[in-house]
């Protein structure tokens, strides 16, 4: 979750290869607000979408997204931290030009990770949404993912995701995903992610290719912020090891996830795929 008092800035790009004639294209925004130290409150859009097929191109702005992160509990050293999802994707985006569906949908996921040596963490999740078809009925999705990091330098942590959905949406089946993307953090306020996802049977998307910066906003302290701790692990590794009567503190080291980019990341929010 995101530092109490601090908000969270993510912003960035996405493109999507459905099948050989069909093309997709947003520009997702989210805010994360660290209300207190076991929630954090969110809200964002897929931005101004763009969607170009057989029959022409198409383009407006997406759907809104509100929800929470709510940490259950986080013992270091003890039982995984275990967090609760819940979202609600607003119909703000349009049903006549087919950029959505109409309908309000609504989701709930839980998911639990923890650190492992050599810098590692894995995430576990699973959640399920209803969500519109469009025609005054519902459906049921219903998803899961293992999510695999690894801070090769404090400041990089590539990772690797799979990804199963039941199904897309009312006339699509289930998708099997996997996605290689890289956390880069430039400073205690400022990191980039890249991201590829590969769809890995015929009904999945081809491939998904995002992009996105993350930026902290609010007073910092010297253990405030999703990336500062980070950075000074980068910063000590510069200076090398401390030397005796040296009046500079250690600071500990602690991991943290950097934040992906997008609105629909798998540590934020259920994947809602239509």
């Amino acid at each position: 979750t995101t530092d109490t008092g601090l908000l969270q800035v993510e912003l960035g790009g996405v493109f999507t290869r459905t099948d050989a004639s069909t093309r997709a294209g947003g520009t997702p925004l989210m805010l994360r607000y660290g209300a207190f130290d076991w929630l954090e409150v969110s809200a964002g859009t897929d931005g101004y979408l763009t969607q170009r097929a057989s029959a022409g191109t198409t383009g407006g702005v997406g759907n809104t997204l509100i929800g929470a992160r709510l940490r259950l509990f986080a013992a270091r050293g003890g039982l995984p931290i275990l967090s609760v999802l819940p979202t609600v994707v607003l119909p703000t985006a349009s049903r006549t030009k087919g950029l959505g569906s109409g309908d309000t949908d609504a989701a709930l996921a839980v998911i639990s990770g923890r650190d492992l040596p050599g810098r590692s963490h894995v995430d576990l999740s699973y959640g399920a949404a209803s969500i519109g078809d469009g025609e005054g009925g519902r459906l049921t999705q219903h998803n899961a993912f293992v999510s695999g990091t690894l801070g090769v330098t404090p400041a990089w942590s590539p990772g690797v995701t799979l990804t199963w959905l039941s199904r897309q949406d009312a006339a699509t089946g289930r998708a099997l995903l996997l996605s290689a993307d890289s956390v880069v953090t430039l400073s205690r306020r400022l990191a980039v992610d890249v991201s590829v996802v590969a769809g890995l049977n015929r009904a999945a998307p081809d491939v998904e290719i995002s992009a996105g910066l993350s930026v902290v906003i609010g007073e910092l302290d010297l253990d405030d912020g999703v990336h500062a701790r980070r950075h000074r692990l980068r910063l000590r590794r510069k200076r090398g090891p401390k030397r005796p009567n040296t009046p500079t503190p250690e600071l500990p080291a602690r991991p943290v996830d950097a934040p992906r980019v997008s609105v629909t990341s798998h540590e934020t929010t259920v994947r809602v795929v239509r």
